[in-house]
């Protein structure tokens, strides 16, 4: 398969995801904004970063689990929100301050977007190139002790930021999700959350190229708690969203819009004109850098730039994101 370029990306790209986009623009929230921005840690490191968004985001289907917190049924909708102003305004109104350790229960809900989405929102706050990616990690079987598999039984539905390391000259893949709750819950180790082995996370690009150059069975990429959730369907439903992603638009997990297709058996799923789309983007979104303006041209095609109104399949409506 293609692999991500390793020459320094053109002063150009690094400008573009080192500025906001229309849900990482921590700037629209008029109340919160400027305090949360001040709040995030200087020199922002990943590692710091990290710590930083884990004391502002709890995982509501673990809360209970992790953290001892039962979320009231109405918070469970902050789940839903994608502009990380709209999480900031949701944090302040639980609490005005964030420079103090935030209790788990005045976290604003979320999944790993909402981590991965927040992190990369203040990195570009502080005028550091990051991008959200949307792919799959291999690291979630709870037996990761070194040397972690590069090629587990499932590749689990995941999100991760990825910003660029001046000191490193290289991207870095950070999984802001990965406090100490859930290092113990996986058995990983810091260093692993904070720099993630490129071999233990991939892109939507890298994991549909798997499985149609390498062959890989698309039933082990999906959400391994929940059977109907895998398969190549969700495969391209990743790749599409990891595009958009690399477009500055990083919409909700369940999200649906443009050629991701529905839940249906992989046999006859694709005609051969949609293989070719598909690979063909995954292709492009592969090495992002280096086919930056052919990404970013491609993102006008219907089939994968985000209208102003989208399905939520867990509201069961048509909602309008820019209007977050």
């Amino acid at each position: 398969n293609p692999a991500m370029s390793t020459d320094r990306p053109a002063a150009s790209v690094l400008a573009y995801y080192a500025a906001p986009g229309p849900l990482t623009d921590l700037g629209t929230s008029a109340a919160f904004g400027e305090a949360f921005v001040a709040a995030v840690p200087e020199p922002t490191t990943a590692e710091a970063l990290s710590g930083f968004v884990q004391q502002h985001v709890i995982y509501d289907l673990c809360a209970k689990k992790l953290y001892g917190v039962e979320l009231p049924e109405d918070r469970l909708l902050e789940i839903h929100i994608r502009s990380a102003a709209k999480m900031v305004d949701v944090l302040g109104a639980l609490r005005s301050t964030f420079v103090e350790p935030r209790p788990p229960a005045l976290r604003v809900a979320g999944r790993c977007r909402d981590y991965a989405v927040l992190a990369c929102a203040s990195f570009r706050a502080k005028g550091i190139p990051a991008r959200a990616r949307c792919g799959f990690g291999a690291y979630f079987s709870g037996s990761s002790s070194p040397p972690l598999d590069a090629s587990p039984a499932f590749f689990e539905d995941h999100w991760l930021v990825e910003h660029w390391s001046s000191h490193q000259k290289s991207w870095v893949l950070t999984d802001a999700q990965m406090d100490a709750a859930w290092r113990r819950e996986l058995n990983l180790e810091v260093a692993h959350c904070v720099d993630v082995p490129r071999a233990q996370f991939l892109t939507g690009a890298e994991a549909w190229l798997r499985y149609r150059r390498d062959g890989l069975d698309p039933d082990r990429f999906g959400v391994s708690h929940t059977p109907q959730l895998k398969g190549a369907w969700f495969l391209a439903g990743n790749l599409i969203r990891d595009v958009a992603c690399l477009n500055k638009v990083e919409m909700l997990p369940w999200d649906a819009w443009g050629k991701m297709p529905p839940p249906r058996p992989n046999e006859g799923l694709f005609s051969e004109a949609d293989l070719a789309y598909l690979d063909a983007l995954a292709d492009l979104a592969v090495d992002p850098d280096a086919n930056f303006d052919e990404l970013r041209a491609k993102f006008a095609d219907a089939e994968v730039h985000v209208p102003p109104t989208i399905f939520n399949p867990l509201t069961q409506r048509a909602e309008a994101w820019a209007a977050e």
